[in-house]
């Protein structure tokens, strides 16, 4: 109940958002201006853009296959398309998509993967998936630095902000793969600490799941390091997967008839927009991805009604469009022993009507 709760709220924090935007378009005057500019764009670019997110679905589902490849578990195939579409659903709903592992575990264990692997599974799963945004990011900076402090001065800072925040959390995970021990005694000492200052109420057996957690991360970065190969195999399918996500802006800027375009600056741009988004607590990193959307594209696209005009086209391929194809698959979150039970009793009055 807490949880369903919860996705309505966040479901209420985006109508929300996607409210206020409307309200404020019309009440300075620019709906009809910036609905007028969305028709006319050129549709053919525009499908290249839902071509690059199916992509982007595609790698994404491939990356999971390979993950779940290295602990030895197999699924079919439906299994898996429902896994991924799940994480894509949940971790839009989410802040920072925290909610997509929590429903992939869900769903990896109606599928009768113990809920133990499915955790390290997901783990190592996300331990790449941190590792190759921030490295894109990275490479993104050091080869358009010239570009970024050109086109965007002291807002530039940012992006840099946004990739800082990022190399942190991976600097986190590699410590808690690698020093355990270490991490263990800073999560109590935190735990003391929000004790003594009246934060936690009940500490109750919040040191033996911290313990718990630590250890089952730092054995997922060991079956990683042991899988040195397929960790590179499935680092190089989350680098395609980003590739395609960052190469829908390209699309939608060429469906505005605007073609004096660097494609890899844009890629650059667009990674730090992913950056900003990702860091903003509300579901979908709503606000901060829109608001950086328009402060880093209004350079390509033009200030005002034109970069306004980009962003609700790209937020709506990148996020709302795979939010919706992803809903049904709520439905495989049904657990599957009812349905055998049913099956059996089934088949026992079939075979009593053929006596």
């Amino acid at each position: 109940m807490t949880k369903t709760k919860n996705i309505l709220i966040n479901l209420g924090i985006l109508v929300l958002v996607i409210a206020a935007f409307i309200g404020y378009l019309s009440y300075t005057g620019r709906l009809g201006a910036v609905s007028a500019q969305i028709q006319r764009v050129d549709k053919f670019w525009l499908l290249g853009g839902f071509v690059a997110l199916f992509a982007y679905l595609a790698f994404e589902m491939l990356a999971l296959d390979q993950t779940l490849k290295i602990a030895r578990i197999k699924v079919d195939k439906p299994r898996l398309v429902s896994t991924t579409m799940l994480g894509i659903f949940f971790g839009n709903l989410t802040p920072s998509t925290s909610g997509a592992q929590p429903a992939q575990a869900a769903s990896l264990a109606l599928g009768g993967v113990p809920i133990g692997r499915t955790a390290s599974v997901l783990l190592s799963k996300f331990i790449i998936f941190q590792a190759v945004v921030t490295v894109f990011a990275a490479v993104m900076l050091v080869f358009n630095i010239g570009f970024f402090r050109a086109a965007y001065g002291n807002i530039a800072l940012l992006a840099i902000v946004g990739f800082v925040v990022h190399l942190f959390v991976l600097i986190g995970l590699v410590a808690a793969g690698l020093f355990p021990k270490w991490i263990s005694k800073l999560g109590n000492a935190i735990l003391n600490l929000a004790k003594k200052f009246k934060l936690i109420k009940r500490m109750g057996n919040k040191r033996q799941r911290l313990e718990d957690e630590v250890q089952k991360f730092a054995s997922s970065f060991k079956e990683l390091q042991h899988n040195k190969v397929k960790l590179v195999v499935i680092a190089i399918i989350t680098g395609l997967e980003l590739l395609c996500l960052y190469s829908v802006p390209y699309f939608v800027i060429m469906s505005m008839g605007i073609t004096d375009v660097n494609y890899f600056n844009i890629l650059a741009a667009t990674a730090f927009v992913n950056l900003i988004a990702t860091s903003v607590p509300l579901p979908g990193g709503s606000g901060g991805a829109e608001g950086a959307f328009i402060l880093f594209f209004g350079h390509f696209v033009g200030k005002g009604n034109p970069a306004m005009s980009a962003m609700i086209l790209w937020r709506f391929i990148t996020f709302y469009f795979p939010t919706i194809i992803a809903a049904p698959f709520i439905t495989h979150l049904k657990p599957k022993k009812p349905l055998q039970g049913f099956e059996k009793r089934k088949h026992k009055v079939l075979k009593r009507i053929k006596k």
